[in-house]
């Protein structure tokens, strides 16, 4: 579908944005029928900053981005491979880019939040590029923007919030993705006749076919009053796209593992962030996007413990859920010590994966540091993982010479 960009491949290679062409300019509006719908001055946002957060909710001053000129930073975004290396440098870029900043100078606002969103969807960062999107009227919407919410709300497994675009789509970025989205928000929205209309005219005209067509169906199927049943079979699927996966996700059918090794870890962050997936099936994703900093600490250790009354998890997961419910809440620093040792391996010589260093940072910190001393080095990089550096100070007295931990 022309308007969705292809998801990023195992190798991080990732098309660039592509401008989608302008219709032809739709007929005048009667300026008096306009003026019954348009929003008040007093409520529409401007073009000048573009943010879903202000620096008292912690994002960014407004002049962060300083002197430089919108090309060159939108030329930087562009060429940066994602996700990060990094954790810590993830953290903070993503912070960047949600923040509400000035547009800099030679760039529309619109298309410097498209470019800050694209660069969040390719970290893995699927909600903060809706909300990036989303912090610009529709009025203002360009053909780059567009093409970038269709994006981002498939991403987030959100194919409502491509329902307030579709009509000025339509006029000013026709694609054949919003042709079918124009059909799932009239399901959506409880007209299935419509819906039906549509979907038989968008069948006809060839706009989509196969899985993209059923995915779109059982959609329109999910809304009020709809009463479509749709099997979907991936057996004849080689490759997994946005549009595949938004709608996937939108309806709850699983998709193959296969698939997502057809694309890059992203698809992979996207769906921890999924409320519509299991808690059962989010974990192993949880797990990855904890260590990328997609999920915080705190967000990782809430999914484990709603996995404590799930009856899906795996009894391996159970297990983990028990020991972290005492690592946190034993009343005994040696019982909560062992259980820390469970979570990580007992094996004193093998290293955790870094994802159980952030599961178990705030665990660690109620730890005292007699109670840890043999297990400093991994104490303190549980507590580093999360960023409580003034708690892992305290074990400066109690890390070996030489160690890990005191380097």
């Amino acid at each position: 579908m022309a308007t969705i960009q292809p998801l990023p491949a195992p190798d991080g290679s990732v098309a660039p944005l592509t401008a989608t062409p302008a219709a032809d300019t739709p007929p005048a509006i009667d300026p008096a029928v306009l003026a019954q719908y348009e929003m008040p001055a007093s409520a529409r946002r401007s073009l000048d900053r573009v943010g879903p957060i202000g620096p008292g909710e912690g994002g960014l001053a407004a002049d962060a981005f300083g002197d430089a000129e919108g090309p060159y930073l939108e030329t930087l975004m562009r060429r940066l491979s994602a996700p990060l290396p990094s954790r810590w440098m993830s953290i903070l870029l993503r912070r960047a880019l949600v923040s509400r900043v000035e547009t800099p100078v030679g760039v529309n606002g619109a298309d410097f939040a498209a470019e800050r969103a694209w660069l969040l969807l390719r970290m893995g960062e699927s909600v903060a590029a809706r909300a990036v999107v989303q912090g610009v009227d529709t009025g203002n919407y360009t053909p780059k923007l567009y093409q970038v919410a269709m994006n981002a709300g498939l991403a987030a497994g959100d194919p409502g919030a491509l329902c307030p675009l579709v009509e000025g789509a339509m006029l000013r970025a026709p694609a054949r993705g919003w042709t079918m989205a124009q059909a799932m928000c009239a399901g959506l929205s409880g007209s299935p006749t419509q819906a039906g209309t549509l979907i038989t005219a968008a069948r006809r005209r060839n706009v989509a076919s196969g899985v993209d067509m059923l995915l779109a169906q059982k959609v329109v199927g999910a809304g009020g009053q709809g009463r479509q049943a749709v099997t979907i079979e991936w057996d004849s699927v080689d490759q997994l796209t946005s549009w595949r996966f938004g709608l996937a996700m939108a309806t709850g059918v699983a998709v193959p593992d296969a698939l997502y090794r057809t694309v890059g870890v992203q698809a992979t962050y996207w769906r921890a962030l999924s409320p519509a997936m299991t808690i059962a099936d989010r974990l192993p994703a949880a797990d990855a996007a904890a260590a990328q900093g997609v999920l915080s600490s705190a967000a990782l250790v809430d999914l484990y413990a709603a996995a404590e009354a799930d009856d899906s998890v795996q009894s391996a997961v159970a297990a983990t859920v028990q020991d972290l419910r005492t690592a946190y809440a034993d009343r005994n620093a040696e019982g909560r010590m062992t259980a820390l040792r469970s979570i990580w391996g007992k094996a004193e010589d093998a290293w955790p994966s870094y994802a159980r260093m952030v599961l178990t940072a705030r665990a660690a910190a109620r730890i005292p540091p007699a109670n840890g001393e043999r297990d400093a080095d991994r104490m303190v990089a549980a507590m580093l993982s999360a960023g409580l550096d003034r708690t892992a100070a305290r074990w400066r007295g109690t890390v070996a010479k030489g160690a890990m931990a005191g380097r």
